[in-house]
């Protein structure tokens, strides 16, 4: 399910009627906005600031529930496409062009080294790479109905085959991660400056 960082969280609304007054929390994620009424403004206030703390945490929220992945996916874990998909959304209203694709190159470099490893179906590496880089880091592309099938074919693979993101915790991930980083597409070593500025991209802000 796609999730996004973008969140804003308004101030409690409270509304009087025959039954007495309610008190609603309102938000919006990723431009679509949600409504909780409580019936005490405590009980409101908590909801309120869950979200609030949670969005400060810098947790991905869901955008057809509203609520963050912890609460929607008790136990489950957040798979790396999703993760960066969501990071993606955020980053992209403020950015210039150019950081635009800067950021998708480091992420399209990134995934290959992120996915499960196995080979049924798996997608040749240029396609791999075109798809992670013309569409699913391209906000303004990847739900597009222009999308070619074997993209959306591609796509979907990576979003199956996508490790959780904890994974990034393991040493043996986070070197195969930092290999990649460091490596051209035909396995020379990179520049200097292109591994400095891959990781530089991906910094949280």
């Amino acid at each position: 399910m796609p999730t996004t960082y973008d969140v804003r969280i308004w101030k409690i609304e409270v509304c009087t009627g025959r039954r007495g007054r309610t008190y609603t929390v309102r938000w919006a994620v990723g431009g679509v906005r949600f409504r909780e009424p409580f019936k005490t403004e405590a009980l409101a206030d908590s909801f309120r600031s869950k979200l609030m703390t949670t969005a400060r945490k810098g947790e991905a929220f869901e955008k057809e529930t509203g609520r963050p992945v912890s609460v929607v996916r008790p136990g489950r874990s957040l798979r790396w496409y999703d993760f960066v998909c969501a990071y993606m959304d955020m980053k992209w209203p403020a950015a210039a062009a150019t950081y635009r694709r800067s950021l998708s190159e480091a992420l399209t470099a990134m995934t290959p080294a992120l996915l499960d490893g196995r080979a049924a179906n798996r997608p040749d590496g240029v396609l791999l790479r075109r798809a992670l880089h013309r569409w699913a880091f391209n906000t303004a592309r990847r739900d597009s109905l222009e999308c070619p099938a074997e993209i959306r074919d591609t796509l979907r693979w990576v979003r199956a085959h996508s490790l959780p993101v904890e994974k990034l915790t393991e040493p043996a991930v986070l070197r195969r991660v930092l290999d990649v980083i460091a490596g051209r597409v035909d396995g020379t070593p990179a520049a200097g400056s292109v591994v400095s500025k891959r990781s530089c991209r991906v910094r949280p802000s």
